[in-house]
């Protein structure tokens, strides 16, 4: 070949296999950034509209008593709440045609619900329900019967049971939660949707209450009336003005009356200041992922105000969806007032889902020099004399509760390698000062003076940072005990401190003999987005224990422990929130009451049941093993847990004659206790 046509053609080879590389790089590529890029979110194919409901869930006429977006502990309402003026047993409709998604029977929760799916694409749920209507009442009781167990959860194939709009399809009723109401919600996949903006139509010409505005210091500098701690002000239809200095977030408390009589939450409530905006508005929320956000959209727990505000501002580590704001800045809602600004006007304001709108507006100026203020009231008492809550990146708000009477100078703050104190604010019994946390904080300080002289108090502390990024594990030693307290990455709203006590032994209580130490992750009050790690062992006792959670009373969070090598005990739960916790064996098995047969005041046809009342005062009790058994065989029984009772309620009436029953009660550490007895049927 000649030489000129050998290099041609190997060339051409080259040229080729250039193509071919870039080719496959390209496509590999494209095939990495799809494997890499982020799925939609539910809201990628959610629609923005949906058609109205062809029958209104109840006979008219409507009164709604909860509405979309409230605050509930640990989630939001995500539904409507209508009124069966405290009455159980009203005709419950299909709003829509479709056919049966979901069925379930339960005593917790939603209580007896039912899921349609309709011919457009959205999911229907209808809560609460006393019993339902044929041919979903057959379908139900044949597998309960068939099991024994009452607790169900049912999904027909698609067709099974077609269902029209206006069909009644079950009762109304207290279960699950009361009292007596009709839960209604409207989803599309996982999303669920504000049933006022997206199918139901209600009358409403009201609009909404503008009630408060608490106005919450964010470092050391800044301040509200002169105070660090957080201020509330009543909003009346004149304008207000308010001395702020420095960084302040707002809370507002709104309530709207969709209804004659009723308190229900607003559509959307927005903020404006300095040509900024910030809106939360109730469209739709994400069961899957959102429902913990409530804690950081509304105060539910107290961290500022005592009447469950929604916050007006939002940080960039974690953004609600329901928030929105004009500002790209790491915090939006920051009000910013500097010793030079003139007076300005912040805008609140709230809306309905029918449109109606309230709006209230304070003036913001800075302090005038050597201008005073007098000290605000505070509700609540501390259950110790220091308390932590974080505020703003390294800042926290302290409170302290033990200074002498007539005290002044007070000084309130941590101890660190250096102390890091600042003046306080009296807050009815509380003084309050907002602090940066300063290296090696491992004491609280207050320092002052009173008739007696100066005093001063110190109270040990650990302070663990926690980022949104990483992890965080918090532990301690006390005695035989050791207790592990793990924060996974992403479950905090912003970088933050919590406090970690270690308290001696719980006292014993009815039924709870303590098996360890108690171990306190603090501020209580602040809110986790997901489920934190609590381990704890205690070595050396042979009978070891559950893990138990301080709520009011010890309430069971485990219902099993491991037996260590050593002997001791070892139990682990996943948890929402922070607190105390402790071992406790569980001594003491449930007590049965007696046992009756009634009549229900209902509409629906199985109006017949036997009842009883069973008490647990340690673990609690297991409704998966706690049932009647009826002439020897199990029957499927309804444990109720707000009433505490257990029912027997046939979708059929006994036979004629009597019967022999026995209860069977058990607890979650196995403690079980049975009564037998007769009753008759005449």
């Amino acid at each position: 070949m000649h030489p000129a046509r050998r290099v041609g053609r190997a060339r051409s080879w080259a040229w080729l296999g250039l193509i071919w590389f870039v080719s496959a790089a390209w496509l590999a590529g494209c095939q990495s950034r799809t494997a890499s890029e982020p799925q939609p979110s539910p809201e990628a194919n959610a629609p923005d509209s949906l058609p109205p409901l062809e029958h209104l869930p109840l006979d008219p006429p409507i009164r709604i008593t909860a509405t979309f977006g409230e605050y509930r502990r640990g989630h939001f309402h995500a539904g409507t709440d209508f009124s069966t003026d405290h009455h159980i047993g009203k005709p419950v409709y299909a709003p829509a045609s479709g056919d049966v998604q979901r069925v379930q029977a339960s005593g917790a929760g939603f209580g007896n619900n039912l899921m349609i799916r309709t011919r457009d694409g959205r999911s229907i749920l209808l809560a609460h329900l006393d019993a339902f209507d044929e041919p979903i009442a057959s379908y139900l009781a044949a597998v309960q019967e068939s099991t024994g167990r009452y607790e169900q959860t049912l999904t027909p194939e698609p067709g099974r049971i077609p269902i029209t709009a206006g069909q009644r399809v079950a009762w109304s009723g207290e279960s699950g939660a009361g009292p007596p109401h009709l839960h209604m919600e409207i989803r599309f996949g996982d999303l669920a949707y504000n049933p006022l903006r997206f199918g139901l139509s209600v009358a409403d010409s009201s609009p909404p209450l503008l009630h408060r505005v608490t106005l919450e210091p964010l470092d050391d500098s800044s301040y509200v009336r002169g105070s660090p701690a957080p201020r509330t002000l009543v909003l009346g239809a004149g304008t207000d003005t308010v001395v702020v200095q420095g960084r302040v977030r707002a809370w507002a408390a709104v309530t709207d009356a969709v209804s004659s009589g009723s308190r229900c939450a607003p559509y959307a409530v927005s903020l404006d200041w300095d040509g900024k905006q910030v809106e939360c508005r109730f469209d739709r929320v994400a069961w899957d992922d959102q429902m913990p956000a409530v804690e950081w959209v509304y105060d539910g727990a107290g961290r500022v105000a005592f009447w469950t505000p929604i916050a007006l501002w939002f940080g960039v580590d974690y953004h609600p969806t329901m928030m929105r704001s004009s500002s790209p800045a790491p915090i939006a809602g920051v009000i910013a007032v500097a010793a030079t600004d003139p007076p300005r006007t912040l805008t609140l304001r709230a809306a309905d889902a029918a449109g109606n709108v309230t709006e209230r507006h304070l003036v913001l100026r800075p302090p005038r020099a050597g201008e005073t203020f007098p000290p605000a009231n505070s509700r609540g008492r501390l259950a110790e004399h220091f308390e932590l809550m974080p505020v703003d990146g390294p800042f926290v708000r302290v409170r302290y509760a033990g200074a002498p009477a007539g005290s002044r100078e007070v000084m309130v703050g941590l101890q660190g390698k250096t102390p890091e104190l600042r003046p306080a604010s009296l807050e009815g019994n509380r003084w309050v000062a907002v602090v940066r946390v300063p290296l090696g904080a491992s004491e609280f300080l207050a320092t002052g003076r009173s008739a007696a002289g100066p005093w001063e108090e110190r109270k040990p502390v650990r302070i663990f940072p926690v980022s949104p990024e990483q992890e965080a594990v918090l532990s301690a030693d006390h005695d035989e005990s050791s207790f592990a307290f793990t924060v996974p990455a992403h479950s905090v709203f912003a970088s933050t401190f919590l406090v970690l006590d270690t308290l001696k032994t719980p006292a014993a209580t009815t039924g709870l003999a303590p098996r360890s130490a108690a171990f306190e992750v603090g501020p209580a009050t602040l809110p986790i987005l997901r489920p934190a790690r609590v381990e704890l062992k205690h070595r050396g006792t042979k009978d070891g224990g559950e893990l138990y959670r301080l709520r009011g009373g010890w309430a069971a969070l485990s219902s099993a422990s491991d037996e260590t090598e050593a002997g001791g005990g070892e139990a682990s739960a996943s948890v929402r929130g922070l607190g105390r916790f402790a071992l406790f064996q569980d001594e003491a098995a449930p007590r049965i009451g007696p046992v009756r047969s009634m009549r229900i005041p209902t509409l629906a046809p199985s109006r017949w049941a036997l009842r009883c009342a069973v008490t647990d005062r340690g673990s609690g009790v297991d409704p998966s093993k706690t049932h009647f058994e009826i002439d020897g065989r199990p029957v499927p029984s309804e444990w109720d847990p707000e009433k505490a009772t257990l029912r027997w309620r046939p979708l059929n009436h006994p036979a004629a004659g009597s019967h022999a029953y026995v209860v069977v009660a058990m607890d979650r550490a196995g403690h079980e206790t049975r009564a037998n007895g007769n009753f008759v049927i005449r």
